[in-house]
């Protein structure tokens, strides 16, 4: 009986010895985006006093770290790549791209990442 169960004890830790996936290459950012690391983190999000939809105020945490920009994404590097001009007043092209909701800034970040 014992002998049975050695071998299944040893059968089930061989299971689980398999090999591991290789590591992910390191990912390189898009020309011109100089990516930081940020650590997992929270943050207070909103404001008791600013606008109406800015109420209320809450805790926000990131469960995983992850990467951003130094800069923010001018309208030239947005309509580079999803070539269209959503902002209202067009101007200087080194300005921050504006009028994007949440949903524009994923599909923005799922175009980078074809890249």
């Amino acid at each position: 009986m014992r002998r049975i169960a050695l071998a299944a004890t040893t059968a089930c830790f061989m299971a689980g010895c398999g090999d591991y996936p290789p590591a992910p290459a390191e990912v390189q950012p898009p020309a011109g985006m100089k990516l930081i690391p940020a650590a997992r983190a929270g943050f207070i999000m909103g404001s008791g006093r600013g606008q109406e939809d800015e109420a209320p105020t809450r805790t926000v945490a990131f469960t995983d770290d992850f990467f951003m920009d130094t800069v923010e994404v001018t309208q030239e590097r947005y309509e580079a790549v999803m070539g269209e001009r959503p902002w209202e007043f067009p101007g200087d092209a080194s300005l921050p791209a504006e009028k994007m909701t949440w949903f524009d800034a994923v599909l923005f970040c799922n175009e980078l990442s074809k890249t």
